[in-house]
């Protein structure tokens, strides 16, 4: 479905999704228009780049008590695993 110029340059802003090839598709399709981002994908990104940052963090750990577990047994000492510290940090989500 096609639209004609004039009905597409009354279009005041438009919404996609936020990938590079978006904005300019649809800066030529609606010239005058504001490109607004949805809070969606914003949410969305920073949950992505959290779970990343989550995944990286718990191997590194894993890797540290992998290491920490090798070098007992080279000694020939038990292991013992500390109990689980508390968060040192959080995290809040604000909504406007």
């Amino acid at each position: 479905m096609e639209h004609s110029e004039s009905k597409r340059l009354k279009v005041k802003e438009v919404t996609p999704d936020i990938t590079k090839p978006m904005e300019p598709a649809v800066k030529t399709v609606f010239k005058n228009t504001l490109l607004v981002t949805d809070r969606f994908q914003l949410v969305k990104l920073e949950m992505e780049a959290l779970q990343h940052i989550r995944i990286n963090q718990r191997s590194i750990e894993l890797d540290k008590k992998n290491e920490t577990i090798k070098i007992a047994k080279q000694a020939s000492k038990k292991y013992e695993s500390v109990a689980p510290r508390k968060p040192t940090w959080t995290i809040s989500l604000i909504s406007s």
